[in-house]
């Protein structure tokens, strides 16, 4: 599952806790301000994350399903 820093920050409480869980491997940092429950997630679920407004469709939701034209 995803989570912003400040859903992070509502469970953590301080960012000295937040770098510990990271630390820890409890949470993965994706990218600024994204983190994960697993180390690893698809460029669309973030994607679709930081712009829940965003429509995929077409060659780019091809591309990302993993179907190539």
């Amino acid at each position: 599952m995803l989570y912003s820093y400040k859903q992070c920050i509502e469970t953590y409480k301080t960012d000295y806790l937040l770098e510990k869980a990271l630390g820890e491997k409890k949470l993965f940092k994706i990218e600024k301000s994204v983190y994960s429950d697993t180390p690893t997630c698809s460029k669309l679920a973030v994607i679709a994350f930081k712009r829940s407004d965003s429509v995929f469709t077409m060659n780019s939701a091809f591309l990302l399903s993993g179907f190539n034209s």
